[in-house]
């Protein structure tokens, strides 16, 4: 672990291509290669990635390996869509692409990663069944320097997308317990969970001063929509009522990271901008410059 008075957090805007999903060596290599991009600036204790980081391999087992060229893309799609918007998508989509990668093949990366620069990572999210259960849930965790998972913290509050794949919901009393570090009580809220006062307010409560909100947003970042009789940006919706607003006026929260997935993909566009937040202001301390690229944020953290 590094010794720096000021620890920081590396915030990662991804956007994978076609050859970072090829395989599993493929996948690993893009996930340590940011990683190592990340612990160049001094002080990185934290790394954390967007929500659904383990999507792209689950879909490429499932579909098999992607086309590169626009034309191959372009058929692909329309070969496709039509199966994934059909029944597939409405008959447990999400169990189907949960049992093509269980969450070892996922999470060994960022385990290597983890292990390799003595730091925590945040390894975003995926589908995981759940062994007790048998329910897919939108899972998230957080890995030590040892490269242990430290526990599972599953998605609560779900989009629509998310319920017609056949995901379920965790609860606020199993999935908000905070991890303890050297340098942070953290806590993790998935992408529509930082917009919603049960998640924020109990992990507050719960003694969070860290929390980290891996997300994906397949809405354009600059698209206009309408929200009870008028018209909002979804980039200015997502900054004016996320968690950087939720976490103003709280006890024990400090500071809110938000990492973005923007990759571009035949079947699926994410695009939007991370950012960083801090209690006291309103507007995000970083933020990245582009919704559609990748880009990496430095953020200090820490008590």
């Amino acid at each position: 672990m590094s010794s720096c008075p000021f620890p920081a957090a590396a915030v990662i805007q991804w956007s994978l291509s076609s050859r970072d999903i090829t395989d599993r060596d493929s996948f690993r290599r893009a996930v340590i290669e940011r990683i190592e991009t990340a612990c160049s600036s001094p002080g990185v204790v934290l790394v954390v990635f967007p929500e659904l980081t383990g999507l792209w391999l689950q879909m490429t087992r499932l579909l098999g390996i992607f086309p590169t060229g626009r034309a191959a893309q372009l058929l692909h799609t329309l070969t496709l869509t039509p199966v994934l918007l059909g029944g597939f998508l409405r008959k447990n989509g999400a169990a189907v692409l949960a049992d093509q990668q269980g969450p070892e093949s996922w999470l060994e990366p960022f385990q290597e990663a983890a292990r390799r620069r003595g730091i925590y990572i945040c390894p975003g999210s995926s589908f995981i069944r759940d062994n007790a259960d048998r329910r897919i849930y939108n899972t998230s965790c957080l890995i030590s320097p040892e490269g242990a998972v430290l526990g599972l913290r599953r998605k609560i509050h779900l989009t629509p997308i998310e319920g017609h794949l056949g995901v379920s919901s965790g609860s606020t009393h199993q999935d908000l317990d905070p991890f303890h570090t050297p340098f942070a009580s953290v806590g993790i809220a998935i992408c529509l969970d930082g917009f919603f006062e049960d998640v924020v307010g109990r992990l507050d409560q719960a003694g969070t001063e860290l929390i980290l909100q891996p997300s994906a947003n397949s809405v354009d970042w600059n698209r206009s929509l309408k929200r009870k009789g008028y018209r909002v940006l979804q980039r200015d919706e997502w900054l004016s009522s996320g968690i950087g607003s939720l976490i103003q006026g709280r006890s024990s929260i400090m500071t809110a990271l938000n990492p973005m997935d923007v990759t571009t993909h035949p079947l699926l566009h994410n695009s939007g901008c991370s950012t960083a937040w801090k209690r006291g202001e309103r507007t995000p301390i970083a933020i990245a410059p582009d919704p559609r690229r990748e880009h990496q944020l430095i953020v200090h953290i820490g008590r």
